[in-house]
């Protein structure tokens, strides 16, 4: 084709606008792990901390399009030029670099949804929104230089440049930079972007002085409808699925940047497919595999619920979701590429878009926990997705049947949903869902010698009980006789000295661990979730029958034994980790700045046992790693599970300084040794505050 060919020029008017729209995109989409990591530490770890944080996103980017779409229709080009160049000045001298100020850190007591919101638009709104305005921005300036709709081709690169931000992120950011150097390497992106994008500008302002004047030469990208619902409430369907399958991963793993990511980045992957020109989908292959998906995500939630019986869980799980993820979201997204109105039009449709998508981040991220009991976000998204695929119009001799045969897979999806959601969540004596989670009690075999209620956070049990007044006090679980936590609590010198213990414990759950007290003993829990607290006063029993004195502190962990540290508090004779998200510890709290708190919080001769019992992933090497660079002695303790008591497998690590109690025959004897990569661990198991690397510890 000859360079001066018609589309040829459409072409060249539209190569000014590439860089400026790819680094951009990069840019938003590398920032948003990096904002959501920052906070995880004054959260608990929480997965809705991502969820709440992909809103905000949502909600900025849709800022951005909306003051891109005035700007495109109401203002002239250069004015525009003008007015986002002092924009994208102001975000960069007083935001840059983008990390949350410590006096954000909650004290416990805030809403967490509202403070997260209100930390990220004071620290990451405004370049935020400047930045994310590039693509319907610049799109729009193309337009006026002639691009027609070959433009649309911007939002696949788009979509591509932020594919790449994503998986650079735990690819190469993370391993390589702490936060601060993250935070600094993206502020100098973000003056580079805005470098690309003024430019991109002025070349569209040059382009449309020259052309002929006249009807040809009016500004034309404000023409068309301004809001389109087929694409908002599309886009809202997408946006929802997204986030319950993240927080459906996430929830029993942990909040980790990689478990966000490649959700974010398979979203990604299908707007680029489908907005990439030619066909957005194959219309016969599609629905179908969404329907088998689908399926296989009901079946998988079944057999874990029911049986327990998948040899890996993690995989089994996010094989199903993700490949479900992933055609839902190219169905769903090929049908907003075959409603894209002509590029005229161009920046109401993407305000459209956007404002669908935050609308299903609202309704997944803050109105999901309100109105739910547990995560049945999930199966209303697979429900919604089988939905999308039953009633959209068959088109080349696809369809034609009667509409009511269409909504059949909808509605045997629906009926699956329902009765496996049912399942999961069968005859609870209690409910509750917070920020920080779901958690269930169910009561089993009540009246009879086996009578016993258990505790749920998500699909894992964070404590039982018997129920019986004899058996009460009976250890099960994790916390039995031959543990590592029973012998931190039994061998512990001060107790052999019947002297009583003073002990910390990060981490409620039922109580369970207040079976290993005795009277004089203090106890004192540090529970991030209030709900937790209520449920183990009102529905078990151990904080009521404990001959110890026992206070609960609720909020994070970390940063409560840090302000008693500060405060000069007397140290503790054994302290507990024993908090989980799901099945997941918080990341914060496996941190080498973590532990050299802990070992602070000692008082002399004090151990610090650390239960890392794990489906998913094997913590043995950063705590080994620790426990080496920190200088201090540390057995790795794993007790066999024995059903018929309800025994779980447990698996704990129990450190100390001094290593008195370390060196007890009866201790050394029940440790096994470090092996495989525990036994020297490599750096990249020396977590910090600025880097860990959760996919060099998975199973």
């Amino acid at each position: 084709m000859r360079l001066d060919s018609y589309a040829s020029k459409r072409l060249l008017r539209i190569i000014p606008a590439l860089g400026a729209v790819f680094v951009a995109a990069l840019l938003v989409f590398s920032v948003q792990p990096m904002a959501a990591r920052s906070l995880l530490a004054w959260y608990g770890g929480a997965p809705m901390v991502w969820a709440v944080s992909l809103f905000f996103f949502q909600a900025c980017l849709l800022a951005g399009y909306l003051y891109a779409h005035l700007l495109a229709t109401r203002v002239r080009t250069g004015a525009a030029v003008v007015i986002h160049g002092v924009a994208l000045i102001a975000a960069f001298v007083f935001f840059m670099p983008p990390l949350p100020d410590s006096a954000w850190a909650p004290a416990g007591t805030e809403a967490p949804a509202g403070r997260i919101l209100l930390t990220l638009l004071t620290t990451f709104g405004l370049p935020f929104a400047a930045l994310s305005a590039t693509t319907p921005l610049v799109s729009a300036w193309t337009v006026r230089a002639g691009a027609g709709d070959a433009v649309y081709r911007l939002y696949a690169l788009s979509n591509a440049g932020s594919l790449v931000g994503l998986a650079a992120y735990p690819l190469v950011l993370e391993p390589a930079l702490d936060l601060s150097g993250q935070a600094a390497l993206w502020a100098w992106g973000f003056a580079a972007a805005g470098a690309m994008v003024l430019p991109a500008g002025v070349l569209a302002v040059r382009a449309a002085r020259g052309r002929r004047t006249g009807a040809r030469g009016r500004d034309r990208s404000g023409r068309g409808a301004a809001f389109h619902p087929a694409a908002f409430g599309l886009a809202a369907i997408g946006s929802l699925t997204l986030i319950a399958v993240t927080t459906h991963l996430t929830r029993d793993v942990a909040a980790a940047p990689f478990l966000w990511t490649l959700p974010l980045g398979l979203y990604l992957v299908t707007f680029i497919v489908a907005f990439r020109g030619g066909s957005p989908y194959p219309r016969r292959l599609v629905p179908a595999a969404l329907a088998i998906f689908v399926a296989a995500c009901l079946w998988v939630w079944f057999q874990d619920i029911t049986y327990g019986a998948l040899g890996n869980a993690l995989f089994a799980h996010g094989g199903a979701s993700l490949g479900f993820l992933f055609f839902a979201c190219w169905l769903i997204h090929g049908e907003l590429a075959l409603r894209k109105p002509p590029a005229s039009g161009l920046t109401g449709y993407y305000l459209s878009l956007t404002a669908g998508g935050a609308a299903g981040g609202l309704a997944a991220s803050l109105g999901s926990p309100l109105l739910f009991p547990n995560v049945w976000e999930y199966p209303l998204a697979l429900v919604l997705a089988a939905g999308v695929a039953s009633v959209v119009p068959k088109r080349d001799g696809v369809g034609g049947r009667a509409v009511g045969r269409r909504l059949l897979p909808a509605g045997v999806a629906l009926g699956l949903a329902l009765a496996v959601t049912a399942l999961e969540h069968r005859r609870p004596l209690r409910a509750e869902r917070s920020f920080f989670g779901v958690v269930r009690v169910m009561e089993a075999y009540p009246g009879t010698e086996g009578w016993r209620r258990d505790l749920w956070h998500g699909g894992i049990a964070h404590g039982s009980q018997w129920m019986r007044p004899d058996r009460r006090r009976e250890p099960v679980l994790y916390y039995y006789a031959g543990t590592g936590i029973d012998a931190a609590m039994r061998l512990h010198p001060r107790r052999r000295l019947a002297q009583p213990l003073r002990v910390g414990v990060v981490g409620l759950g039922a109580g369970a661990l207040l079976v290993h007290s005795r009277r004089n003993d203090v106890f004192r829990f540090y529970e991030l979730d209030p709900q937790v607290e209520e449920i183990a006063r009102s529905t078990f029993t151990y904080l009521a029958d404990t001959p110890a004195t026992v206070e609960v502190v609720i909020g994070d962990g970390r940063l409560r034994l840090a302000e008693e540290d500060a405060a000069g508090a007397p140290g503790w004779d054994v302290l507990v980790l024993d908090a989980f998200t799901g099945d997941a510890i918080p990341v914060h709290l496996l941190t080498r700045e973590a532990f050299e708190l802990y070992a602070r919080r000692l008082a002399p001769g004090g151990v610090l046992a650390v239960h890392i019992s794990n489906r998913h992933v094997d913590l043995a090497p950063v705590l080994r790693a620790h426990s080496v660079d920190m200088g201090m002695m540390a057995l790795l303790m794993v007790s066999e599970p024995a059903p018929e008591r309800f025994h779980y497998e447990s698996t704990w690590v129990l450190m100390s300084a001094e290593g008195s109690l370390l060196v007890e025959p009866a201790v050394l004897g029940a440790a096994g040794p470090w092996v495989g990569d525990a036994a020297v661990p490599a750096d990249h198991f020396r977590w910090t505050d600025g880097y860990s690397n959760l996919l060099r510890v998975l199973r």
